[in-house]
């Protein structure tokens, strides 16, 4: 069972794409707006900048093109 549970892990990621982008962090809300199908990506302070900060997240790939 846990081998195919990876397989299908595998497979599910193969048609998802992880984005990264600094952004300024009062534009977070809209950028996350405009982001396909994320609902909680990672954000994360960048060293010596504490108006930007780094947005990781995984999107389904046809999504991502089609925005």
């Amino acid at each position: 069972d846990k081998i195919m549970l990876r397989v299908a892990g595998v497979m599910q990621a193969r048609e998802s794409k992880y984005i990264m982008l600094h952004a300024p962090k009062e534009k977070l809300d809209k950028i996350q707006a405009l982001l396909p199908g994320v609902e909680r990506p990672t954000i994360l302070p960048l060293a010596h900048d504490e108006k930007n900060v780094a947005l990781h997240m995984v999107s389904k790939e046809n999504l991502f093109w089609e925005t």
